[in-house]
């Protein structure tokens, strides 16, 4: 069993980090988007022999479902170690039920710090970047939490010089001409855009469950009764909840 001076003296570390994590987070799904779009564009000429241009490939770097998992795990410890101080704190307690999943029973104080763990982590949530509704998207069958679009076909032109005979050659005066430049399909352009980013049904989905949970935490704090003290391994539950339902 853990000493009370053993779990304060790591609380601030443990605590610290996890803030640090959920605001490079929040950070990256605001202004790093680009992390989390890729596309594979390949070109073809119509004729043989035309020009050949090389592919443009840019890899998805981050997906949100992995990314959502990383703070997921820094939060893990720190909403551990809050709650095992809050434990050993109180003896109130009341059961956490959502849908028919009882999380377990914990002290009234614990449910103050929950809920402010939880805020923190829908915070994070609401910042998630979506899917551009324009497209219709598909899971990748190689990669896992990478979306594609359907191949999109652009057509490639060229500038080419053709003459126009204004006015036809008389025995008095040379034919007037004038030099157009014309544009003219040369070929065809496949692009398939990448996504690391998820639907927006699947991120109201879990601001809906974590929404959920909140509510619950702020009932069970009101019927808090007493209980032993005990350590609180409940981090990893919570958080697959919100993030697997």
């Amino acid at each position: 069993m853990s000493k009370m001076h053993e779990i304060l003296a790591v609380e601030p570390d443990l605590v610290g980090t996890a803030k640090k994590i959920i605001e490079e987070g929040v950070k990256t799904f605001k202004d790093r988007k680009e992390l989390f779009a890729g596309l594979r564009k390949t070109y073809q000429p119509l004729e043989e022999g035309g020009a050949s241009y090389p592919p443009e490939i840019t890899q998805v770097v981050e997906t949100v479902p992995s990314k959502l998992q990383y703070v997921a795990d820094a939060m893990v410890k720190s909403l551990d170690v809050v709650l095992t101080k809050e434990v050993t704190n109180t003896k109130t307690s009341a059961t956490l039920e959502v849908e028919g999943i009882k999380f377990g029973e914990f002290p009234a104080t614990v449910f103050l710090a929950l809920e402010k763990q939880l805020k923190e982590f829908r915070r994070v949530v609401l910042s998630v970047p979506t899917l551009d509704p324009t497209h219709l998207w598909s899971a990748d069958p190689d990669r896992n939490d990478i979306r594609i679009t359907a191949t999109i076909k652009t057509q490639r032109t060229e500038k080419t010089p053709t003459v126009i005979v204004k006015y036809a050659a008389t025995k008095e005066h040379p034919a007037q001409t004038d030099l157009l430049m014309k544009d003219v399909v040369v070929g065809d352009w496949s692009t398939i855009k990448e996504s690391g980013m998820i639907s927006p049904k699947e991120k109201s989905e879990l601001l809906t469950r974590i929404d959920l949970l909140i509510r619950a935490v702020k009932k069970a704090r009101q019927r808090a009764n007493d209980i032993e003290v005990k350590h609180v391994f409940l981090g990893k539950k919570l958080l697959e909840y919100v993030l697997n339902g």
